[in-house]
């Protein structure tokens, strides 16, 4: 079974996205890199003799303006490596075999052996054939022709990937 399809930031975004809401250590990372700095603030304004109103302010300041800027920063430079690429390595055929799954690409050609994915995955934007905890091969749902397609590729991945992590 092969598929044909140019990756795009957004499926680029869609496997950070995946990632970071799917792994647990680096949801806690995410999570606490977003929650950390308005309690720093918070229990730093708390105790320094300030009313206690300012410190709740300024960790509701913080929270604001932090979250989003730091899913911001985290965006963009998911969104900059992919930037790197070369245009023409971005279109993409994978094709799965018995031996494995077929990567190629206009400058490359690969092989991973079925060891070699540890996981098969799916959301509603892409398929992952996972070949470690945070890399993967990422096969967007509009490189299927069908659902029907999608369902067939996920099942021959699955049928021949032993669930790892």
């Amino acid at each position: 079974m092969t598929v044909k399809y140019e990756m795009t930031q957004a499926d680029y975004w869609a496997l950070n996205r995946y990632v970071y809401t799917h792994d647990r250590r680096q949801r806690l990372f995410v999570l606490g890199a977003i929650l950390l700095m308005p309690l720093i603030a918070f229990v730093n304004l708390w105790f320094s003799g300030l009313p206690h109103w300012f410190a709740w302010l300024a960790a509701a300041v913080a929270l604001v303006v932090w979250a989003p800027g730091m899913y911001g920063l985290l965006r963009f430079r998911v969104w900059s490596q992919l930037r790197a690429w070369p245009a023409d390595m971005r279109r993409i055929e994978i094709t799965l075999a018995e031996d494995g799954v077929h990567l190629a690409s206009p400058k490359s050609v690969g092989l991973v052996s079925w060891d070699g994915v540890v996981r098969v995955a799916q959301d509603s934007r892409a398929v992952f054939l996972f070949l470690s905890r945070q890399m993967s091969y990422v096969v967007p749902a509009r490189a299927f022709g069908s659902e029907a397609e999608r369902a067939e590729f996920v099942s021959f991945a699955s049928s021949h990937v032993e669930q790892k992590a």
